[in-house]
């Protein structure tokens, strides 16, 4: 009986210890991979946001064979150049000191790098851009995952993400033993975090319907480095395979735009046969259908806080009056435009949205 009863006592101890542990285990991290390898996962060298731009460690450039960049950085005059030599003039040259990026022509770019401690962080959307790479970001458990590819990748993100899951919970676990050993540290060491900002996330969902505006509308998501969440209709998806994986390739979300069950199962298959992936985000602009259906399906509806189809956004007074209607709300907000918006509206929306410190996002399924 004594047995018994110290028995429960220890189990009771155990339980109370395992209650009392770090909330650390639920913390949400970014992974960095490039191709099909998943980085070491540290907090000095953790992608995080600025401004609305996601900033990765240049190492990701610098120390990847996959990826063929040469790189030099000379500390006297605190720059760091990236180029890769096969393609003549092309390179990035980042002066640490002063915030500045200019290309091989001298013509100057934005973002610049931010230096944090000993490691140096790079816009990756710049990055793929000036170099003709690809980079998304994920959800996976844990948190998200920043993905660089070039035409060595193989396998789409989402069966990457399936098939690198082990290599993911092993890098996470180590990360929180690592954290673990150091929590007496001054905290002014720890790795960088998401910034704070004055400003919130915003959500635009976009119809994607016309392929020549859609082509227009990423050409100026990607001038900014903004990402949205695009809607399609089937005639778009029978069509525009280009765009989507674009789309995906830029760090945007692909939706579907259907009114019914059977109808987005029928999208969602062309989805697939022009990148090799699906969703679940769903939304009928026309309200044919019913939202509650596709939400019985296990599809999740769009829910937007601000429905800007009957102002549209069409240049600088729109725009200004989508961005005070944004600022209006209490925190993160949704915003559907519809396909009432053209490059020059959503232009003007962006660079105001940037400069109050906003961050312009892809919907995911857990958004809200």
């Amino acid at each position: 009986m004594k047995k018994k009863i110290g028995a429960a006592i220890l189990v009771l101890v155990l339980v109370a210890q395992l209650l009392s542990l770090p909330s650390a285990a639920a913390e949400q991290v970014y992974f960095t991979a490039v191709n099909e390898s998943v980085l070491e996962l540290t907090e000095a060298t953790m992608p995080f946001w600025s401004n609305g731009f996601l900033y990765v460690p240049s190492t990701v450039f610098s120390d990847s064979g996959e990826l063929n960049f040469s790189d030099s950085r000379n500390l006297t005059k605190q720059t760091m150049v990236f180029w890769m030599p096969s393609q003549g003039n092309n390179a990035l040259v980042f002066n640490l000191g002063k915030g500045t990026v200019t290309d091989g022509n001298g013509e100057s770019k934005s973002p610049g790098a931010i230096v944090r401690g000993s490691s140096v962080f790079l816009p990756v959307g710049l990055m793929a851009s000036a170099f003709g790479l690809t980079y998304t970001n994920i959800p996976v458990s844990h948190g998200y995952m920043v993905r660089v590819r070039n035409g060595r990748s193989v396998l789409s993100d989402a069966i990457f993400a399936d098939a690198a899951t082990t290599q993911m919970e092993a890098r996470y676990q180590h990360y929180l033993q690592s954290k673990s050993t150091t929590q007496g540290d001054d905290p002014e060491e720890e790795g960088p975090q998401e910034e704070e900002t004055q400003g919130k996330r915003l959500y635009l969902g976009i119809l994607a319907d016309d392929t020549q505006l859609v082509g227009q509308l990423l050409d100026s998501l990607d001038q900014y480095h903004c990402q949205a969440t695009f809607y399609c209709t089937e005639t778009f998806l029978e069509s525009g395979g280009s765009l989507l994986r674009r789309m995906i390739g830029s760090g945007h979300s692909v939706a579907l735009a259907v009114e019914s069950p059977q109808s987005a199962a029928a999208c969602n298959e062309l989805l697939s046969v022009a990148t090799g992936g699906k969703t679940r985000l769903v939304y009928d602009p026309e309200q044919r259908g019913t939202g509650k259906t596709l939400e019985e399906a296990g599809f999740c509806q769009l829910r937007a806080d601000v429905n800007w189809t009957g102002t549209g956004l069409w240049g600088y007074t729109t725009a200004a009056s989508l961005l005070s209607k944004t600022g209006a709300r209490s925190g993160n907000c949704v915003a559907w435009l519809g396909d009432q918006t053209n490059a020059a509206g959503l232009s003007a929306f962006l660079q105001m949205a940037l400069a109050r410190d906003d961050r312009m996002l892809a919907l995911t399924e857990t958004t809200h």
